[in-house]
């Protein structure tokens, strides 16, 4: 739409016009690179003993058997193996994900 002096006169209005919109971005994408390497190795041990039909309980014993630890040194659990693959799954689903957020922007003109 255009608007001319003819149709809006009072010259105080034309003095500056503003256009005000919001543009924020926020990314979610993730990736391997920033997995310590040691995690990122324990990572791939786990999960190519699920892909080859082990238990979460086999996993366990299989890790504990050669004195692989956690993080925190510590043994291995079925439950931990569990929850390691689920966050590891929630991780995945979260690699590529981006939301974006339309945040404030001013524009001003002086005539």
């Amino acid at each position: 739409m255009l608007i001319s002096q003819e149709i809006w006169p009072s010259q105080s209005r034309w003095s500056s016009l503003r256009i005000i919109f919001n543009v924020n971005v926020y990314t979610k994408e993730l990736c391997y690179n920033t997995i310590n390497p040691r995690r990122s190795e324990l990572r791939d041990i786990i999960l190519g003993l699920v892909k080859k039909g082990y238990s979460n309980k086999d996993v366990s014993e299989y890790l504990n058997e050669r004195q692989i630890k956690t993080p925190r040194h510590r043994s291995y659990t079925p439950k931990l193996i569990w929850v390691t693959l689920k966050k590891w799954r929630e991780r995945e689903e979260r690699l590529n994900i981006r939301t974006t957020d339309i945040g404030e922007i001013t524009i001003k003109f002086y005539l």
